[in-house]
């Protein structure tokens, strides 16, 4: 799965290499694309531009949340119908930049035909990753969207949540359970909820749900979701992003 960790508010470049019989090649003519966001809203959509034979980009244009895209390409390839997913997480940070690591181990990573750029972003991810799984905190600011299950009581642990797109795209998001900012959607027996009577608060105790219409979530070593009602039967969506 094709990944690009690209830091908010900076505008990117997004390539799609594309290979036929294992040889760069052009489709019959310029794909068209759509970028989605996590919660399934769509973000862009037009025609990409063709870099060179085989070679077809678009630009991710600057925001400030995070958050995780899928972009779906679409074209023609001999007559015949092509499609293709790629990715971009737009994070807080970046664990180490290219430079950062060709300098690293006496430039032991200096030659870029051993060791492509497109090959060190790759394993920076997968490195950011392992170490979230590790120990259960992102260690730079990223997106994070769980959906929490009703269990029939009036709290759900953000461990017991499936952390995923709105597409079903599974995100490696161990730490998700820590640095709670930001609720996307509650539902209580099948009524929305408004998000903003809904709170994230870090490090307090909380023993027992509210009677007003506020919903506090306790976020200590594992965050907690408190209801004025019972949930059972009522899936709650409930979105996060984590940082590090």
């Amino acid at each position: 799965m094709t990944v690009q960790q690209v830091i908010r508010d900076t505008a990117a470049n997004h390539d799609i290499y594309i290979y036929i019989d294992g040889v760069l090649d052009d489709l019959d003519a310029d794909p068209t694309y759509t970028v989605t966001d996590a919660n399934g809203d769509s973000v862009d959509s037009g025609t990409a531009t063709n870099q060179s034979t085989g070679i077809y980009r678009i630009v991710i244009d600057p925001v400030s949340d995070l958050n995780y895209y899928t972009v779906d390409w679409t074209g023609v390839n001999g007559g015949a119908a092509w499609g293709a997913k790629t990715y971009v997480e737009i994070v807080g940070g970046l664990l180490f930049t290219e430079t950062q690591a060709r300098a690293f181990d006496n430039s032991a990573l200096s030659s870029t035909s051993d060791y492509p750029d497109y090959d060190i972003v790759q394993e920076r991810i997968r490195i950011t990753d392992r170490l979230e799984q590790w120990t259960e905190r992102a260690w730079v600011p990223r997106y994070a969207r769980v959906l929490l299950a009703g269990n029939g009581k009036r709290e759900l642990s953000v461990r017991d949540g499936i952390c995923e797109t709105s597409t079903g795209e599974k995100l490696h998001r161990p730490g998700r359970a820590h640095n709670i900012t930001k609720i996307l959607t509650v539902t209580e027996n099948g009524t929305t909820v408004t998000a903003s009577n809904v709170e994230a608060r870090g490090n307090v105790s909380y023993t027992g749900p509210t009677t007003g219409g506020t919903h506090p979530i306790r976020t200590k070593r594992s965050a907690t979701l408190w209801s004025n009602t019972n949930t059972e039967n009522s899936p709650v969506s409930w979105g996060q992003i984590v940082s590090g």
